[in-house]
């Protein structure tokens, strides 16, 4: 696979091949990543179950996990795959942005839910609009036949919207 730099990530958007909406500004694209920024929604993690809320700024406990979500939609074509990992500076602040789930499959169109815990021994205040996470994409040798959202697929986040809880069968 063949990671996309900061040029090839900007023809791919103004071709209308991958879509971030809202369209990223220039600052926010990397030398190979797309910088998200964190959104206001949240489902923090409790003993009874995940709790909803909307708050501008989140403050997360030590040892505490959140689910949030990104501001940015974006919609993965079939030819390539997205990784989501945390930014250099949360990181140097202890926060995980993703546990297991930093892949984003071909086909996959929605907002990016990333599982939030804090590993620090002090509380972190995370603020709506801020860069939290970037996303890089890298090339597949063949478009995928059955890409995210495929009806063979069972497809559980496809289209999701806000901080979304795991899905359980019915």
């Amino acid at each position: 696979m063949t990671m996309l730099c900061d040029s090839s990530i900007r023809k791919a958007l103004n071709d209308g091949e991958l879509f971030i909406t809202p369209e990223p500004e220039d600052i926010a694209i990397q030398p190979a990543s797309v910088d998200l920024r964190l959104d206001t929604h949240f489902r923090l993690l409790l003993p009874e179950g995940y709790h909803s809320m909307l708050a501008s700024v989140l403050t997360l406990m030590p040892g505490s996990c959140a689910l949030g979500t990104t501001q940015e939609t974006i919609e993965v074509p079939d030819h390539l795959v997205g990784r989501v990992e945390g930014k250099s500076t949360w990181g140097r602040r202890f926060l995980q942005v993703h546990s297991t789930a930093g892949f984003i499959d071909p086909g996959f169109k929605g907002q990016v839910t990333l599982e939030l815990r804090n590993n620090s021994p002090v509380p972190l205040l995370l603020e709506a609009g801020e860069y939290i996470c970037q996303v890089s994409f890298e090339l597949l040798d063949a478009p995928a036949s059955r890409p995210y959202g495929h009806s063979g697929l069972a497809s559980h986040y496809q289209g999701q919207i806000g901080a979304t809880p795991p899905f359980t069968a019915r």
